[in-house]
């Protein structure tokens, strides 16, 4: 297009100028931010609950609609000029016809990507709204534990100790949770987008903060393979087994691992290995990472 064009000198902002050339900065700057969204959106693609990558989105969307009026309202400057050269034989119909090619693409341009940025803006907006409910569901559930605990055990019995707050973080931290699980399973495509399901499902559950989810998410999936409802299952255990003990989640999850493959047990005994080592440390005061 810019050959068909070049040819057409204007007169901008006091300066006369082929049309090419006044248009270059714009069309250079739409190019730079096409190709930053491009690779936003293949990231995105791989973690959809990403909110750092919907806000760039976001923001880059919003970069290319102001880019695109400016080129618009250029091409409209020079309308007047180029419709009078054109009248007067100075530029040929070929130039002619792409100059109104090219307000006609730039026109287009601009309303796909302001219905692009609406689209990103009500994606940001219902991500927001998704991790302020899981936040109030897990503070809510955080109050109500903190009052029954002491008389639940790993399977309703024992105590759970120091379950005082839920975690009610800011919604970067779920982001930043994502990234651990994504981190200790590697992760990606669909099998990423169902931990992450996951992890929401045990966040809204359980009264602990978002990067202990994660952790255990990530530690169970890698170790005993489980994914879905089982993974749900077994997180919620072992996030569970570590409040009550006071012991690290990971670490954790690794022992009853062990524990299990030295036994020669199976996963379906899980919740037996979790409740005889709680039950061997409060009969000797034994620290649950010596029985194991």
């Amino acid at each position: 297009m810019a050959g068909k064009i070049k040819g057409i000198i204007i007169e901008i902002g006091g300066e006369t100028k082929g049309l090419d050339k006044a248009l270059a900065d714009v069309n250079k700057r739409s190019r730079d931010l096409q190709k930053e969204l491009r690779e936003v959106e293949k990231l995105l693609k791989l973690d959809p609950s990403n909110t750092e990558l919907v806000a760039q989105k976001q923001q880059l969307l919003s970069e290319q609609v102001a880019n695109t009026k400016e080129k618009l309202d250029r091409l409209k400057e020079a309308q007047s000029q180029v419709n009078e050269q054109y009248e007067k034989g100075e530029i040929g119909e070929e130039q002619y016809r792409a100059f109104q090619r090219e307000v006609a693409k730039t026109t287009s341009e601009l309303e796909r990507y302001e219905s692009q940025l609406k689209d990103a803006s009500k994606e940001q907006g219902g991500l927001r709204q998704a991790l302020e409910q899981t936040a109030e569901s897990m503070s809510k559930m955080g109050a109500k534990m903190s009052n029954i605990g002491k008389d639940m055990s790993l399977k309703v019995t024992a105590p759970i100790a120091a379950v005082g707050t839920a975690a009610t973080k800011a919604w970067k931290e779920v982001d930043e949770a994502l990234d651990t699980i994504t981190t200790k399973t590697g992760a990606t495509g669909e099998a990423a987008d169902a931990m992450a399901e996951s992890f929401r499902n045990v966040a809204k559950t359980m009264p602990v903060d978002m990067q202990s989810v994660a952790s255990a998410i990530g530690e169970v999936n890698t170790q005993f393979g489980q994914t879905g409802q089982a993974l749900e299952k077994s997180t919620e255990m072992f996030l569970k087994f570590a409040q009550i003990n006071g012991t690290d989640v990971s670490r954790s999850v690794q022992q009853a691992k062990g524990a299990i493959e030295a036994y020669g047990l199976s996963n379906d005994d899980l919740a037996d290995v979790l409740d005889a080592v709680t039950k061997a440390g409060q009969d000797t005061g034994l620290s649950v990472d010596a029985i194991f």
